[in-house]
């Protein structure tokens, strides 16, 4: 589901995808519609998804232009916990300029700016790490 203005489509399309239908502008600001989204398929190819409990093992092969710390990642976890898996995203597993990518109900633990964090404004459930 994507809500106009929300910033999505855009971050979606800069990511090499297509959304479709094209047509979304129409819908008013609280609107919701659901777009099929796609990635190119030379894409997805470079793509692996996999499933961490982040308190006991991080992924592999990293760093990576993006993490997605979906479902609750930081919702129930601990202040103490929420900022040790934040520090070692931000500092081991992501690449400057990457995104994380977190629930529409979760908040980074406060301090994620010390980390190089930003929030994007037109999408506040991704962050940018800065290229510094």
């Amino acid at each position: 589901q994507v809500r106009k203005g929300s910033g999505k489509c855009r971050v979606m399309h800069e990511a090499g995808g297509d959304v479709l239908p094209y047509n979304i502008g129409s819908l008013g600001r609280h609107d919701l519609a659901v777009v099929r989204y796609a990635v190119r398929e030379e894409l997805t190819r470079q793509v692996s998804f996999e499933c961490k409990d982040v308190r006991e093992a991080m992924p592999e092969g990293g760093p990576f232009d993006l993490i997605m710390c979906r479902y609750s990642c930081f919702l129930y976890l601990s202040r103490a916990e929420s900022w040790d898996v934040l520090v070692k995203i931000a500092k081991d597993l992501l690449l400057p300029g990457g995104y994380i990518v977190i629930g529409e109900r979760e908040v980074l633990p406060q301090g994620f700016e010390e980390l190089g964090l930003v929030q994007l404004t037109d999408c506040p459930s991704i962050y940018v790490k800065s290229k510094e």
